[in-house]
C-alpha cells in the first residue's frame, strides 16, 4: 500500500465499531492505527512515513510517544480498547524491527494477577469454520508458522518424509503447506468438526479428539515435529508441552508461537478483554531445559495483531 493509497483509504474508512462515532477522535485513532498496521504487514518500509502522518493528525511530534501516553492514561478509550491499541502499536514496532519498543508498549497492559485460560479452551465447530478461516490474520499466521516449523527439517533432509503432531489443529490451516511431505500427520483438538468442514481433514493420517495436555497418552508413535500454532496463549503453564519430548525423536523439534512477555516474568496476561497468556523466552528456555531440550531459534512476529515470537525448541 502506497502512502497515497493509505490517505485515500483513510478518507473512505469506516473502520469503527457500531457504538463508536467515526468522526470522533476515538474512532479516528482506531482507524489510523488499524490502517497503519495492515499497511505495515504489506510493506514495512511505509511504517515511518505513515507514523509521521498519524502524528500530524494527532498534533504531536512523535507517534510512539503519543501512543504510550494514550495507553498509560487510558485516554480516550475503554480498557479493552486500550489493550487492543497497545497490541496493535506493539505489533507495528515488531514489524518495524524494534522488539524493545514492542516490549515497552505491550508491557503497559500486562498483569500477573489475572486468571488464565487453561480451562477455557476454544472449540472450532463446523458452524464457526468458515468465519475462522476467512479471518485474514489466521491465514497469515498459519502460513508463517508452517514455513518456520518445517524449514529446519527440510533443510536437514531435503528428500525425506516427516512425521508431525499438530496440537490444537483447529481447521488445519498450517497443514496445507506441508502435508505432502509427511508420511504421518496426526492432529489433536477438543473438536474436529471444524477441521472436517474445511476439508483439510484429508491432509491428516490420524485425528484424535481430546485435550492436548493428554497427548502423550493419546498417541502411540514418535514424531519429527510437534507443532502448536496460535494456541499457546490458552495455557499459563507449558510444562506439559515440553513433556512431549517423550514422543519426539532425537533431533526432533517443538515449534510454537507465543505472545511477547517481558523477560523478568515467566508469564503475564493482558489486563482487559479476551485473556491471552504471554510467555517469556527465559521461561521457555528453562522448562525446555528441564526435559533436555533447548531453544534454538526465535523470530519476532505478530500473532493476529499482537506482538510475539515463533519459537523453535530442539531435542538433541
Amino acid at each position: 500500500m502506497s502512502l497515497e493509497n493509505y490517505l485515500l483509504h483513510l478518507q473512505k474508512s469506516l473502520f469503527v465499531q457500531a457504538d463508536r462515532d467515526p468522526n470522533s477522535f476515538r474512532g479516528q485513532l482506531h482507524t489510523h492505527v488499524g490502517i497503519l498496521f495492515n499497511a505495515a504487514l504489506e510493506n514495512p518500509r511505509l511504517i515511518k512515513p505513515m507514523k509521521r502522518f498519524v502524528a500530524a493528525f494527532l498534533g504531536v511530534a512523535d507517534f510512539d510517544a503519543a501512543m504510550k501516553y494514550v495507553i498509560q492514561n487510558n485516554l480516550p478509550l475503554h480498557p479493552e480498547e486500550i489493550v487492543s491499541l497497545a497490541g496493535a502499536v506493539a505489533g507495528i514496532a515488531i514489524l518495524d524491527g524494534n522488539p524493545d519498543l514492542a516490549t515497552e508498549l505491550w508491557s503497559l497492559v500486562l498483569t500477573t494477577t489475572r486468571a488464565d485460560l487453561s480451562l477455557g479452551l476454544v472449540r472450532i465447530s463446523d458452524k464457526e469454520q468458515q468465519d475462522y478461516d476467512s479471518a485474514r490474520f489466521h491465514g497469515i499466521l498459519a502460513r508463517e508458522m508452517a514455513f518456520f516449523a518445517v524449514s529446519n527439517l527440510f533443510g536437514k533432509r531435503p528428500a525425506a518424509l516427516f512425521s508431525v503432531l499438530d496440537l490444537c489443529c483447529g481447521t488445519g490451516l498450517p497443514s496445507s503447506y506441508f502435508h505432502h511431505r509427511c508420511d504421518s500427520l496426526v492432529g489433536i483438538d477438543l473438536e474436529l468438526s471444524g477441521l472436517r468442514a474445511s476439508g483439510r481433514h484429508k491432509n491428516y493420517t490420524g485425528l484424535l479428539e481430546g485435550d492436548v495436555r493428554r497427548a502423550s497418552a493419546l498417541v502411540n508413535e514418535q514424531f519429527d515435529l510437534i507443532l502448536m500454532n496460535g494456541a499457546a496463549y490458552f495455557f499459563k503453564d507449558l510444562d506439559w508441552l515440553m513433556g512431549l519430548s517423550s514422543v519426539l525423536r532425537p533431533g526432533g523439534e517443538i515449534c510454537l508461537n507465543v505472545f511477547l512477555c517481558p523477560n523478568d516474568h515467566d508469564t503475564m496476561t493482558n489486563c482487559a478483554g479476551t485473556v491471552r497468556n504471554c510467555h517469556s523466552l527465559p521461561y521457555l528456555s528453562r522448562i525446555s531445559g528441564k526435559y533436555g531440550m533447548q531453544v534454538t531459534e526465535v523470530v519476532p512476529t505478530t500473532i493476529y495483531t499482537y506482538p510475539g515470537f515463533h519459537v523453535r525448541i530442539e531435542k538433541p
